[in-house]
């Protein structure tokens, strides 16, 4: 599951290896620079996923959960109707992959 205990940097290859466990569940993963930072995209099957913000100097990465409306990984929405909180703050590679892994498991 990664090595947890620190801020995994936002590279495609990190996360992959991150989410190697859950392969299957997504359906495409995407890391871009942001206005201020960093931020990628993980797309599940289940058309929710996470969208992970990191400034460059910061100890803690911002992760929102998403609604995608499309196949592309520029049409989504802020999903604020599940049981999963849909802000949170992460400090850990850990705390992502939680997060994560309820987001895929949304229906």
């Amino acid at each position: 599951m990664g090595d947890t205990g620190h801020i995994l940097p936002l590279t495609q290859l990190n996360l992959a290896n991150l989410f190697e466990p859950m392969d299957n569940l997504i359906d495409s993963l995407a890391v871009q620079p942001a206005p201020e930072g960093q931020k990628a995209l993980i797309h599940f099957t289940n058309d929710y996923g996470v969208e992970i913000f990191k400034y460059p100097d910061a100890d803690f990465f911002e992760m929102t959960i998403i609604k995608f409306s499309g196949k592309g990984m520029d049409h989504y929405e802020f999903a604020l109707d599940t049981p999963v909180p849909e802000l949170s703050l992460g400090y850990t590679d850990e705390d992502i992959f939680r997060l994560c892994e309820q987001v895929s498991r949304l229906r």
